[in-house]
């Protein structure tokens, strides 16, 4: 097998080139020329592709229910006062912006 590949080597390259858009291409012609030869299998496979995309948009509205809680959490939350706990925050406070100031871009 490696010697097939390095005597043919760009034709195996081609190869690995094509492979993504034709399995995409295939993916996504499937519903409409699948039909014709396996139906069964195509009705499963809709069902399973909306049943699939249905739970991550779930997921993605869970999700953003809760950023924005914790979004408001953190805006509602005393910084300075947490701040103000540790004895020489003004010094840390003050070394953050020399370190932001000096930066180079």
């Amino acid at each position: 097998m490696r010697k097939y590949i390095l005597s043919h080597e760009k034709k195996v390259l081609r190869a690995f080139e094509i492979l993504p858009g034709f399995f995409s291409w295939n993916m996504i012609l499937l519903p409409y020329w699948g039909i014709f030869v396996f139906p069964n299998f195509i009705a499963y496979f809709i069902l399973l592709f909306n049943i699939y995309w249905f739970y991550q948009s779930f997921l993605v509205a869970i999700t953003s229910v809760i950023s924005h809680l914790k979004i408001q959490a953190a805006i509602n939350y005393d910084w300075m006062a947490d701040l103000k706990t540790f004895k020489d925050f003004k010094d840390v406070n003050h070394l953050m912006r020399t370190e932001i100031l000096n930066l180079k871009f």
